[in-house]
């Protein structure tokens, strides 16, 4: 459990990285939508090509679309609700700020 989260932590996508991965999906099943026409008019084994790249794109598009939307959705990037490294940098300085004040004071 504690080495998945270390993962998490590891890489976190950006913003607009998760918006091009639902834009390609997206792209993907308009393009799996514009197969149907051509898989109705075909026969025989160009139609089974045809089927083929259907299923297979509207199965990459859906995962693409779905993970990108609930990772925008959940804050699942640099920056989001999830990202705790932002905390860890924070939490990070403003010791430091502290030993700094510490060994002022000790200074003097």
């Amino acid at each position: 459990m504690q080495q998945e989260n270390e993962k998490e932590k590891k890489y976190l996508p950006t913003k607009a990285t998760l918006t091009i991965r639902v834009l390609v999906g997206g792209y993907l099943l308009y393009t799996a939508y514009s197969l149907i026409d051509a898989l109705k008019s075909n026969t025989g084994q160009q139609k089974l090509f045809f089927g083929a790249f259907l299923v297979l794109f509207t199965v990459a598009g859906g995962f693409l679309v779905i993970q990108g939307v609930r990772a925008l959705a959940a804050g699942k990037y640099a920056g989001g609700a999830m990202d705790t490294s932002i905390e860890e940098d924070c939490a990070a300085e403003v010791s430091s700020k502290e030993q700094e004040t510490d060994e002022a004071n000790q200074d003097h």
